[in-house]
């Protein structure tokens, strides 16, 4: 529409080729974090379900009172055998039942997106994500000689971010009452996430007629910070998942070891 459409495709391919890149080092960044988490609990059933038993037969020899910390251990261990093949199966048809509700639920859809940007680690991870989105889709449409109203249906229409989509919406509303940008972003989700600065950087921005170039200088502001939490979080959270698993491991070890040592005290 605006007689753009060679500079307009060049620099949809190289956003498109931004977010792609920015997705892959988000689900990096996330599969170490499970991939742990899962080795801990598979390792935790394991024992449980193969280990232990062979000390409880050895225990029951003992003709004592187990301590406290082994007969925790014990009874979960009986309830691992007696259950775990249920719990296994419940947890499998959940997933694979909510799955399948964020894939054909629209409700559901919002509910999963609004709660990760609420969640402690991933929220300002996606906060800094969406923000950047935003800024430099909006930026480059309005470069392109699009109008903000019409500029903020579009990213909406085609935004797979409920955050986003609704947060452009709203804007727009805000904006056909006769509210500035700024002041229309504060009043959605994505003003919650942008920092008061960055609102601050808007409402000059719009007084200035260099909206466009604010924008673009947010997206890449908010660029940064996303890579500085993403290289914060591969950097603190490996050796916590390291500590958080041998935390498990030598708890499980010690209780059941304890008896043992406990009867070569008697003697």
């Amino acid at each position: 529409q605006s007689g753009q459409l060679t500079s307009a495709l060049i620099e949809a391919s190289e956003e498109l080729q931004e977010l792609i890149k920015n997705q892959t080092e988000m689900k990096r960044a996330l599969q170490y974090p499970c991939f742990v988490l899962a080795l801990a609990i598979s390792i935790l059933a394991g024992m449980l379900y193969w280990v232990v038993p062979s000390f409880a037969s050895m225990f029951t020899q003992f003709n004592a009172e187990l301590p406290k910390p082994t007969q925790v251990l014990l009874t979960a261990s009986e309830n691992i055998q007696s259950y775990g093949l249920w719990v296994l199966l419940s947890f499998t048809v959940i997933f694979l039942s909510a799955r399948t509700l964020l894939v054909r639920h629209r409700g559901c859809q919002q509910f999963w997106d609004y709660l990760l940007v609420r969640l402690p680690v991933i929220g300002p991870l996606l906060g800094h994500y969406l923000c950047q989105i935003w800024a430099q889709q909006l930026a480059r449409l309005l470069r392109s000689g699009m109008s903000l109203p019409l500029a903020l249906l579009e990213i909406a229409q085609y935004s797979n971010h409920w955050v986003v989509h609704d947060a452009c919406l709203g804007i727009h509303s805000q904006l056909s009452l006769g509210h500035s940008l700024a002041h229309a972003v504060q009043r959605t989700h994505l003003g919650r996430l942008l920092r008061p600065s960055l609102v601050q950087l808007i409402e000059v921005a719009e007084a200035s007629s260099q909206l466009d170039s604010v924008l673009l200088m947010i997206g890449q502001e908010e660029k940064r910070q996303w890579s500085h939490s993403i290289t914060q979080l591969n950097k603190n959270l490996e050796p916590a998942l390291i500590l958080f698993l041998g935390m498990i491991l030598v708890m499980m070890i010690s209780a059941l070891y304890l008896p043992i040592f406990e009867m070569g005290h008697l003697f």
